[in-house]
């Protein structure tokens, strides 16, 4: 439920702190899909059986890294802000995809 309540918080932020004229879709892409992830991370089980505690953090907070990546681009100070949103999207993409497998695939 934290990680949740940290992608609405991360949102909140960069709908704030940007003027409504420089908000991308690329963004927006981010945050709709940093929504669907959360759903099928809080509220589809998992095929496999339990799991490591380690692992749960890792696809609550990784993702969550990834978004702000992807919104706030300037946290990356010795990369370009193109290369920055490159690996957070990268990011993001990969947990998705795996969380995917782990949730349906996997049994």
């Amino acid at each position: 439920m934290f990680e949740g309540m940290m992608v609405i918080t991360l949102a909140l932020a960069y709908m704030t702190l940007t003027p409504n004229s420089q908000i991308g879709a690329q963004q927006i892409l981010a945050i709709l899909l940093m929504l669907i992830y959360q759903v099928l991370y809080q509220m589809v089980p998992p095929a496999v059986g339990e799991g490591s505690s380690y692992a749960g953090r890792l696809f609550g907070f990784l993702p969550l890294l990834a978004l702000a990546m992807i919104l706030f681009p300037v946290i990356g100070v010795q990369l370009s802000e193109a290369v920055t949103r490159f690996f957070g999207w990268l990011a993001l993409a990969t947990t998705t995809f795996l969380l995917l497998m782990f949730k349906f695939v996997m049994a």
